[in-house]
């Protein structure tokens, strides 16, 4: 399997001199001429990309992008808490089931249980929690895992 090389990747060479060999970040990539341009914060190297082997394949365009999108999601969770909210605050007493329904999620610890509505205490949205074990538990919204919860009361809706 062939990988390009790009800026930010971290990459592995063997100085022929065996006198620099090391793990360097890629600084820039001349495709044209097939070179990479390398340094450790001290010295650059620039060499044929046959010389070196990628280590890390995440670059810096990765990041960037990665960065961006986790942005993004941040606020997509604080949208999808917020219209939850809005929805259960619209139910009598601010609760909100579907009787003899539920949805799988995993709670704050990751252990599995069903969650089966939803109500609003003192303006903050909580999840009902149903475990295996009988137990039941209110649990703030905020503290699951958004993207599930979000799924979980979208099915509950629909099951209306």
């Amino acid at each position: 399997m062939t990988t390009t090389i790009k800026k930010g990747q971290k990459v592995w060479w063997d100085d022929p001199a065996r006198e620099k060999s090391g793990e360097y970040d890629v600084l820039a990539v001349d495709y044209v001429k097939n070179i990479v341009k390398i340094g450790d914060g001290k010295e650059t190297f620039e060499l044929p990309s046959e010389h070196v082997e990628i280590t890390c394949p995440v670059s810096e365009e990765d990041r960037l992008q990665l960065d961006k999108l986790g942005q993004h999601y941040r606020m997509l969770e604080k949208d999808m808490l917020e219209l939850m909210r809005k929805i259960v605050s619209r139910f009598d007493d601010g609760e909100f089931s579907v009787e003899g329904y539920s949805v799988q999620v995993c709670d704050e610890d990751h252990d599995p249980c069903c969650v089966y509505g939803f109500t609003m205490d003192n303006g903050e949205l909580y999840a009902e929690l149903d475990y295996e074990s009988g137990d039941i538990r209110k649990v703030p919204a905020k503290d699951l895992h958004t993207g599930a919860l979000f799924e979980a009361f979208c099915e509950l809706v629909e099951n209306l």
